[in-house]
């Protein structure tokens, strides 16, 4: 049942129970047997060993362990070991990130712990175990308490609740038991209580119509449990560029060994050996652990902006993102109020960020006339707001705290009050002791005010300060404070005001006072009577839960970068909008809420929702559909938030970006990356960190690929032309290994391509290399190829096979040395290619390499280990030729082909 729409009489004879007396035990005992326990338990989890194994279903793991297979049969156990070993790491690591979701499930579990007070068997009021309760219980709530369950309210008394958890709003909602519509969105539902909602204020009491799984809260780990991450992109392309790697291994694979037994007739057994080789050559065992490599070093090049990334290959993931989802209330904004501006009888005055009050310019609202106020003291009407701000007030201040934000306690207005009083420069411990308080009315949900007495300026003076909605206080005042004095009140002139500031989103407090003719209760009873109270308005002053600072140009930063902006939240339309226009995202279209999202179809919004960049009072099933529906259209989404209403969207969407200062632990366990600081800002630097790791994945196997068809190339040669083999597997082994370890991983270290930010984002479904890019690399190949054949034929003619092999593996791997430098900047020139202070690690590796290839070339152990021998000037000349053509040639090719290509 919808219980919101059902009056309390109704929901109370639905479960067959009074509110003075409750369940009986008995009842209590089979409703629990019936519903079951008042937890969220998901299920059978998946096993441990079915995850672990999982892990293994992959297209580059099968080439792994076919190569593994393969240097088996050639007897090489070092390089099985390391293969098997690079296998169970991947294995290992993909299983740890995958245990996130149980853990995003377990955080859920657990927001519902702890006990309850209720009524039962004939009104007796008990403490159980929250997990006992059941539906028709009658709970009783007070200020501090976790909502247990969800409750259909049945009395309240100024009972406020922190619904942040479900809403993701930071404002305590004001609680009442009448009924409501149907289409009430969950934020409007306000004769509701939902489990994991927090008591922030006054009291009440519920039935229970929902337990567990049934529970707003509980629904949402149900959705979370059937939401799969979707692999991401960079995943996508390397399954697709395994698959045709294995295909076109196994086919040179197949054609060597049918030429070499069809063609040349030779020995079965060597001639598989030699196929196996080229297979072996042609697989690029190193290449896992350098993409591990690559994605940790920009995992840590995060963690120093303040983003913590969970799932190592996510990292490349936002650097495709094409669309942010984002919440508005703690992540755009700073999740507190911010008094915005001060309307007085004389005019408005805008707040600035640094306290100082200048007229203020906003359409329907008359500016002051004044100019900019800089002495307080000179100012009588906003002296006498700022003493009814900071003394008609339930919060409470302590200088003594070293952090800004555990000064201040009490409700978010309150605490918005004492700050901007602060900002004033009053001294609030001696406005307190110059005017003591004498009595105190809390604020009353149904007058919707709050009221105290002080001392004025002797013991018979006191005075009465009021704060409260405008709408309500505004009709208790009959007259209104200017600079020349009181009079008679201009209720167009407000009226005017509150519409004007309403329309724009803000939150709006009134402030009024009056002489106290005594401190007893009669004063507080007057204001019950709008008629009598004549209350002096003082002024009203607009609130709002402000932007963060650089927000604005870190949203512009992804408009040049083309990616789109959206927010998504549980706030009223308006609000959402004036936020949005401030930061800079497009409001031209309008916006959508929860309830017009449900009157769409599907159709419907697909045709929106590329226009239509805020979407209001909106549930975590609507912000689950607009995901699902932006992914349905081939975009990348990140989604951002902080509530455990978020949480479902977060696991569908590519990329999950929670809040780490004040996101729920479930939320941060549902996402992939966690911002420290909570800043938009540093989604902007995330996006830059995976557009760099991308383009220097792509640098590393364009470097790579090269090498292992190089390789392939020369053995499948030297058996169509029945020839001697150039390199032998060993030496093959030996390649694979320096080239991996100690040049393309340098690749890694580069940093970010001019204009990387200034580039759309890449395609989704796109593949990684173009066609310009495999003919660059076919061309790469070719030349290697000839290079090393050249050079292994010229000095086999001098019957010197040792130094012809030793050359020729020379010549391989300072051939791929010279083309590092092609491949550092592919959209810069020559000269940005040899710069030391942007990579050292290029030089670093260089020199690495340089050195073993001396140990290799020159150490008699190694030469007893490789068939090598020494090498002249002779030879090393062949070697500096071929990696001077490598480089020229490739670099023509990128300067004039490769330069527009993507």
């Amino acid at each position: 049942m919808k219980w919101w729409t059902e009056p309390v009489d109704t929901a109370l004879s639905e479960f067959k129970v009074t509110a003075s007396s409750g369940l009986s035990f008995q009842d209590a005992a089979q409703r629990l047997q019936k519903h079951g326990y008042n937890q969220l338990d998901y299920g059978k989890r998946t096993s441990a060993i079915i995850r672990f194994l999982k892990q293994f279903h992959n297209i580059l793991i099968y080439i792994l362990l076919a190569s593994a297979v393969m240097t088996m049969f050639l007897e090489h156990w070092l390089d099985t070991v390391v293969i098997l070993g690079v296998v169970v790491l991947n294995a290992i690591v993909g299983f740890i990130q995958e245990g996130k979701a149980e853990k995003s499930l377990e955080a859920i579990r657990n927001m519902l712990d702890g006990n309850a007070r209720v009524v039962r068997d004939g009104g007796k009021h008990l403490t159980i175990a929250a997990k006992e309760l059941v539906p028709g219980d009658i709970v009783e709530l007070k200020n501090g308490d976790k909502v247990p369950a969800d409750l259909r309210l049945l009395s309240v008394h100024s009972l406020q609740i922190q619904e942040a958890i479900l809403t993701g709003e930071s404002d305590a909602v004001t609680k009442q038991i009448e009924p409501l519509a149907e289409d009430a969105a969950l934020g409007d539902r306000t004769n509701m209580a939902f489990s994991g909602s927090t008591v922030v204020y006054g009291r009440g009491e519920g039935v229970v119509v929902a337990t567990g799984k049934n529970s707003e809260l509980g629904q949402m780990g149900v959705t979370l449990e059937h939401i799969g991450k979707i692999n991401t992109p960079l995943m996508q392309q390397m399954d697709r560029l395994s698959f045709w790697l294995m295909v076109v291994i196994l086919l040179l694979a197949s054609i060597n060994f049918l030429v070499g037994v069809g063609v040349w007739h030779l020995p079965t057994d060597s001639t598989f050996l030699a196929a196996v080789g080229l297979a072996v050559a042609a697989v690029p065992e190193g290449l896992p652990p350098i993409l591990t490599v690559i994605l940790a070093i920009g995992v840590k090049h995060m963690a120093k902006q303040c983003a913590i990334v969970r799932h190592l290959p996510v990292i490349d993931t936002m650097g495709a993102v094409d669309v942010i989802c984002t919440d508005k209330t703690g992540t755009l904004t700073r999740n507190e109020q911010v008094i915005q501006a001060v309307i007085l009888a004389d005019g408005g005055l805008q707040v600035q960020t640094s306290g100082k009050l200048e007229p203020m310019n906003l359409e329907g609202v008359q500016a002051a006339k004044h100019a900019a106020i800089d002495d307080i003291n000179k100012h009588p009407v906003l002296t006498e707001l700022l003493h009814c701000a900071a003394l008609c007030n339930e919060g409470h201040y302590n200088g003594a705290e070293s952090d800004d934000n555990c000064k201040f306690s009490g409700n978010p207005i309150d605490q918005a009050l004492l700050k901007f009083v602060i900002g004033q420069k009053l001294e609030l411990q001696q406005l307190a002791k110059d005017h003591p308080q004498l009595n105190l009315m809390p604020y009353e949900s149904e007058l919707k005010m709050m009221a105290t007495i002080h001392q004025k300026t002797g013991p018979d003076s006191a005075v009465l300060y009021v704060k409260g909605a405008p709408e309500k206080l505004v009709t208790c005042c009959t007259q209104e404070l200017t600079s020349s004095g009181a009079k008679p009140i201009n209720l167009d002139y407000w009226h005017q005001i509150i519409t004007a500031l309403a329309k724009k989103g803000y939150r709006l407090i009134a402030l009024a006072y009056q002489q106290a003719e005594s401190v007893d209760n009669a004063e507080f009873k007057r204001l019950q009577d709008t008629k009598s109270a004549n209350l002096i308005l003082i002024g009203v002053i607009s609130l709002m839960d402000a932007p963060r600072e650089q927000v604005r140009s870190a949203i512009q930063e992804c408009h040049e970068a083309g990616i789109e902006v959206k927010m998504i939240t549980g706030d009223h339309a308006m609000t959402a909008t004036t936020i949005a226009s401030e930061v800079g995202i497009d409001v031209s279209a309008g916006s959508l809420t929860g309830a017009e999202l449900d009157a769409m179809s599907d159709q419907e919004l697909q045709q929106r929702i590329n226009d239509v960049n805020i979407y209001a009072r909106t549930s975590p099933s609507h912000k689950l559909r607009l995901v699902e529906a932006l992914q349905s259209q081939g975009k990348i989404v990140a989604m951002t938030g902080d509530g455990a209403n978020d949480a479902a969207a977060l696991r569908k969407a590519n990329v999950g970006v929670a809040m780490g200062g004040k996101g729920a632990e479930v939320v941060k366990e549902a996402a992939d990356i966690v911002l420290a600081d909570d800043n938009f800002t540093t989604i902007v630097a995330a996006v830059k960190a995976g557009r760099v790791v991308y383009d220097n994945v792509k640098k590393v196997i364009l470097h790579t690929l090269p090498t292992n068809m190089a390789e392939a190339a020369v053995i499948l040669l030297a058996i169509l032309s029945g020839s001697t083999l150039p390199i032998t597997p060993l030496q093959i082994l030996w390649v694979n290994m320096v080239t991996s370890v100690f040049v393309s991983s340098a690749l890694g270290f580069e940093s970010p391509e001019d204009m990387v930010m200034k580039r759309p984002p890449r395609q989704n479904g796109k593949p990684m290399f173009s066609m310009t890019y495999l003919i660059y690399m076919s061309v790469v190949t070719v030349v290697l190829t000839a290079a090393v054949f050249g050079a292994f034929n010229y000095l086999l003619r001098m019957d010197q096979l040792s130094l012809a092999r030793t050359t020729s593996v020379n010549v391989l791997i300072f051939g791929e040395l010279a083309f590092l430098f092609n491949c550092r900047k592919l959209r810069g020139k020559v000269f940005s290619c040899l710069k030391f202070t942007e990579n050292p690690m290029i030089f670093v590796s260089i020199g690495s390499t340089l050195a073993i290839q001396l140990i290799f070339t020159y150490v008699v152990f190694m030469h007893n280990l490789f068939d090598t021998s020494n090498m002249r000037v002779v030879e090393w000349c062949l070697v500096g030729l071929a990696m001077l053509a490598i480089f020229i040639i490739s670099e023509i090719y990128k300067q004039t082909v490769l330069k527009t290509a993507e």
